[in-house]
């Protein structure tokens, strides 16, 4: 589908698509460092309350 769309509309749109694309993945990495930052962060205060 995607490719029929880049024949239909040129390179703008496929760069476009690809724009997209890696912008979600930067945003799902973000997201998964986010957690686990706050992860981090929560277990080292825990130990730190235990010790």
């Amino acid at each position: 589908m995607y490719y029929m769309l880049i024949l239909n509309r040129g390179k703008n749109y496929s760069l476009y698509i690809i724009a997209i694309y890696y912008y979600q993945q930067i945003v799902k990495y973000v997201q998964i460092q986010f957690v686990l930052l706050k992860k981090s962060v929560y277990t080292t205060s825990l130990q730190f309350v235990l010790q």
